[in-house]
């Protein structure tokens, strides 16, 4: 059996378009302007989070705190999401739960909605691995890796997909064998050394997935 690691919450739960929006409204809240389209390519994406908030405000202001808040912010934006997924899920996902491929999901959404979300691809259990950082930037190695263990799978036996090259070079780096979908406010980056790119999370992922995934039997 082989089994796939999916970036969710970028690929299907609102872009990196939705994290950037969600920064935009509470740098508005201490003040800062949000008219700045390139905010989050330039200061927050593929970065470790914490020290690149830091830098986007003022001192007297608790870093922690505001990443409290983004978290929960842009959590419950993902829960409102969540539901007008499952149809792409079954649609994409299905044909290849069928081959017996096990999921799991790296987002920020909890293992009862994940299991909610995956009750109408799949029979076997998906689980949901935490992305501990508050916004979609981009997953690290420790992140995916933590996946792959979860799983129960060597490295060999999955493969990850991805909503950007961030992830995608995150991957290669621990063996992990890439497919991506880039989202659009990324996509101007090159996602080399994945096995494929497509430009949609539709029946060409499905067509591409199959051909790929083998289930051992």
């Amino acid at each position: 059996m082989q089994a796939l690691i999916i970036e969710l919450d970028p690929l299907l739960l609102g872009g990196f378009s939705l994290a950037a929006e969600v920064l935009d409204d509470r740098l508005e809240k201490y003040g800062i302007a949000g008219n700045d389209p390139y905010r989050f390519l330039r200061n927050i994406y593929g970065k470790p989070f914490a020290g690149a908030l830091e830098t986007l405000l003022p001192g007297t202001i608790d870093v922690a705190h505001v990443e409290r808040r983004l978290a929960a912010t842009y959590i419950a934006l993902l829960q409102q999401n969540a539901q007008q997924a499952m149809g792409v899920l079954q649609t994409v996902l299905r044909p290849i739960a069928c081959k017996n491929v096990r999921f799991a999901v790296v987002t920020r959404l909890n293992q009862d909605i994940v299991s909610e979300l995956f009750e109408s691809v799949t029979s076997l259990d998906t689980y949901a691995v935490l992305d501990s950082v508050p916004l979609a930037n981009g997953l690290t190695s420790g992140t995916i890796q933590a996946a792959i263990t979860t799983l129960g799978y060597s490295v060999r036996q999955c493969y990850g997909l991805f909503a950007c090259a961030v992830s995608v070079r995150a991957a290669l780096r621990i063996g992990l064998r890439a497919i991506a979908v880039p989202d659009p406010m990324v996509s101007f980056e090159s996602c080399a050394g994945a096995d494929f790119v497509v430009n949609h999370f539709n029946e060409e992922l499905t067509e591409k997935l199959l051909m790929r995934i083998k289930p051992s039997h």
